[in-house]
C-alpha cells in the first residue's frame, strides 16, 4: 500500500470517528434536554410560580385571577378562575391540603387543594405581594417591595418584621429563625443589599455593599451564609456575611430565579436575548460551574424542585415544563382513584364547571338534579378513558336554589351539592 492510499484510509477513519463523536454529542444533548418536557396547560395566561407539597399534589399561580391544581403529579391540571383583575405572583403550601396564593394589591387567597374551593384572607397590606414562603405549617413570611411580613398562626394574622427603606426583591429562610432578604440598597441605588436575621426577624444585620447590581434572588444556608444572583453573576459567601461573585453567565439579559434542592444542587432561570427567551441552567457543585439544561422560546417565571430528579418550571402563555431525570419515556401512572371535585364557581350564575378524575376506562354518567330529586340535565353519558375531565353546566333556564350533581363511573358513585343564585 502506497503512502497516498494510507493517507486516504487514515483520513477516512478520522472523518468517520469525528462524525460518530458528533452523533454521540447530539444524542447526549438531546437526552439532557429531553429531561425537560413541555406539558399540557389549560390556560394561556402567564404563570408565575409553582410548588408541590408531595409527589402528587401541586399548585400554580398565574395572572388574570387564574390558578391551577393537580392531584396526580401534574398529569392533569384543573383551572380555577377568580377575579380577572388580580395577578397571583407566588404560592406555597400550608399543610397537606391547603395553600396560600398572594398577588397584586395585597390579595391573599386560601385554597383547599382537595376540592378547589378558595376564600380571601386578610394580608394586612394593600401593596403587591411578590413572594410567600412557609417554613412550617404555622410560620410563614411574605414580601412587598418595602416590607417583610410574618405569621405564626397559619396565615390568620400577619405583622411587619422588617420595613424599608431598601427595596426587597427576594427572601429565603432556612428555618424559623435564620433568614436573608436581598434587593437594592436605598443608600446606593442600583447596587445590591443583603440583610440577615437569626431570630425570626426581630432584628436584622446589614451585610457589606460591594458595588454589584441589584440582587434578584437569594438562597439561605443560615444567617451568615447563602447564595445570590444579579443580572449576570452567581454569588456565594466565601466568608461570613460577604457575597462574592464566582460565576458569570454569558449571553443573558438577566438572571431571574434560583432554586436549590440542597447546598450543592441548584438551578437558575435566565431571561435571554431573542430568539431564546429563557434558559434553565444546572449546577452540581454549589454554583462553581453551570451547564445549560433547557432553552425556551418564551419567558419562564418560576421554578421548583421536589427532589433532585423531579422538578417544574412555569412561564408566559400558560407554559408548563416538567423535569424528570429518572426516565424520559415512561412515568408512573398517578391516577389511581376516582375523584369528583366541587364545582367552580359555587354559588354560580348561570354557568359552573364540574371536574372529575377516572383511573381506568369505564362508562361515565354525570347528571344534575334539583333539590327535590328531579333530574334537570345529563352532562355526560358515555365511555371514557383514564384522565381528568371538565364539563360545564349551564343553568340559564333553571330557578335559584340548591342542586345536586351525581357521577356514576363503574362502581364509583358520588354526589355533591351546588347553589344557583340569580
Amino acid at each position: 500500500m502506497d503512502a497516498n492510499s494510507l493517507n486516504i484510509m487514515l483520513y477516512g477513519k478520522i472523518d468517520m470517528i469525528i462524525k460518530l463523536l458528533i452523533i454521540l454529542t447530539v444524542i447526549f444533548a438531546q437526552t439532557i434536554n429531553s429531561q425537560w418536557q413541555e406539558r399540557y396547560s389549560p390556560t394561556s395566561a402567564n404563570l408565575n410560580d409553582v410548588v408541590f407539597r408531595n409527589d402528587t399534589t401541586g399548585i400554580i399561580a398565574g395572572d388574570n385571577g387564574k390558578f391551577l391544581i393537580s392531584l396526580n403529579a401534574g398529569e392533569n391540571w384543573q383551572l380555577i378562575e377568580t377575579d380577572s383583575t388580580i395577578n397571583y405572583f407566588s404560592v406555597d403550601f400550608l399543610g397537606d391540603k391547603k395553600a396560600i396564593l398572594v398577588g397584586s394589591i395585597g390579595i391573599m387567597v386560601l385554597v383547599h387543594t382537595d376540592t378547589g374551593n378558595w376564600e380571601y384572607l386578610n394580608s394586612n397590606t394593600s401593596s403587591n405581594i411578590y413572594d410567600i414562603e412557609f417554613v412550617n405549617d404555622s410560620t410563614g413570611y411574605f414580601i412587598t417591595r418595602k416590607q417583610l411580613y410574618k405569621t405564626i398562626d397559619w396565615g390568620n394574622t400577619w405583622n411587619i418584621v422588617y420595613s424599608g427603606p431598601d427595596l426587597i426583591y427576594s427572601f429565603d429562610f432556612a428555618n424559623e429563625n435564620n433568614g436573608l432578604i436581598a434587593g437594592m440598597s436605598n443608600f446606593s441605588p442600583g447596587y445590591e443589599m443583603v440583610k440577615s436575621t437569626s431570630n425570626g426577624g426581630e432584628s436584622w444585620e446589614l451585610w457589606g455593599s460591594y458595588g454589584y447590581n441589584t440582587f434578584w434572588d437569594i438562597y439561605c444556608i443560615d444567617h451568615n451564609f447563602g447564595y445570590a444572583i444579579n443580572d449576570y453573576y452567581f454569588f456565594k459567601t466565601s466568608q461570613e456575611m460577604r457575597m462574592n461573585p464566582i460565576y458569570v453567565f454569558q449571553n443573558v439579559y438577566s438572571l431571574k430565579k434560583m432554586f436549590f434542592i440542597n447546598n450543592q444542587k441548584g438551578w437558575i432561570v435566565s431571561s435571554d436575548y431573542w430568539p431564546r427567551n429563557s434558559t434553565i441552567y444546572a449546577s452540581n457543585d454549589a454554583g462553581s460551574n453551570w451547564s445549560e439544561e433547557f432553552e425556551a422560546t418564551y419567558q419562564l417565571n418560576g421554578i421548583y424542585f421536589l427532589s433532585e430528579n423531579i422538578g417544574w418550571a412555569v412561564g408566559d402563555s400558560g407554559s408548563i415544563l416538567k423535569y424528570n431525570s429518572i426516565s424520559n419515556t415512561v412515568e408512573k401512572n398517578y391516577i389511581t382513584d376516582f375523584y369528583l371535585f366541587q364545582n367552580y364557581p359555587n354559588p354560580f350564575n348561570p354557568n359552573t364547571t364540574i371536574s372529575y378524575v377516572i383511573p381506568e376506562q369505564t362508562h361515565v354518567s354525570l347528571k344534575v338534579f334539583e333539590g327535590l330529586g328531579k333530574e334537570v340535565a345529563t352532562l355526560v353519558n358515555k365511555e371514557q378513558s383514564q384522565g381528568n375531565y371538565q364539563v360545564e353546566f349551564i343553568a340559564t333556564n333553571q330557578a335559584t336554589g340548591i342542586y345536586f350533581y351525581r357521577i356514576n363511573a363503574g362502581d364509583f358513585v358520588e354526589t355533591k351539592k351546588m347553589i344557583l343564585m340569580k
